[in-house]
């Protein structure tokens, strides 16, 4: 986090909040100080990307039991082939035309 400008030493921890037969679900939790940090918001975006990237390369997902929503959507194709990509398109097209729930949580509509 040096090349970044962070001072101190960040935070890093985790919890396995549930577990299955075909995994567990861990939530991973990141902070740093912003002292002296131009745009934090920026570089917690570019450590959370980098952190999900990592967790997608070694076979995780990109959410549990609370969605994808904004914050996630643009790792949804790296996570849901294409047909299903389709298949959530239309179901949404279907049940929501007017894209009240859940606006762009998913899509860019």
């Amino acid at each position: 986090m040096t090349k970044h400008g962070v001072k101190g030493t960040p935070l890093a921890t985790c919890r396995v909040t549930q577990t299955y037969d075909a995994g567990a679900c861990i939530y991973f939790y990141f902070g740093f100080t912003q002292d002296g940090i131009e745009d934090p918001i920026h570089l917690f975006h570019t450590v959370e990307q980098a952190g999900r990237d990592e967790v997608l390369a070694n076979g995780g997902s990109i959410s549990h039991h609370h969605g994808v929503g904004k914050c996630r959507k643009r790792w949804l194709t790296k996570t849901v082939s294409p047909g299903g990509v389709e298949m959530l398109r239309a179901v949404k097209a279907h049940m929501d035309p007017n894209n009240i729930f859940g606006c762009n949580n998913l899509f860019d509509v």
